[in-house]
């Protein structure tokens, strides 16, 4: 859902925080602020401004949540991955990453969102 208006009023806040998300096609990892509600989750440039996401994912989109580690090998890394693309997100040690992809993993649980 990049591009397209923010459609989340952000009334309910499960977790934010900075992480690192890795670019598409350029592969460099850039800081974003990211907030997590029960239905999407959201990166932005700046904390606290919540008008203009870089983007805007539907949570329902996510197939499953796995450490990245190995495979970027860097620490503290995640991938979530959808059926057309992977976003890769890295946090700033390995218990903030573990926090991240349990909080994600109670929302899909409680929800009944895809599996992890």
């Amino acid at each position: 859902m990049e591009g397209k208006p923010i459609e989340e009023n952000f009334e309910v806040i499960i977790k934010e925080g900075w992480l690192s998300k890795r670019s598409r096609f350029l592969k460099g990892w850039r800081k974003r602020w990211i907030v997590l509600t029960p239905n999407y989750i959201c990166t932005f440039k700046a904390q606290g401004n919540y008008n203009s996401p870089t983007e805007q994912i539907l949570l329902s989109e996510f197939n499953s949540i796995l450490p990245a580690d190995e495979e970027l090998n860097k620490a503290g890394t995640f991938k979530m991955i959808t059926m057309d693309r992977e976003f890769f997100f890295l946090a700033e040690n390995q218990t903030d990453r573990d926090e991240w992809v349990s909080t994600l993993g109670q929302i899909f649980m409680h929800t009944g969102l895809k599996n992890l």
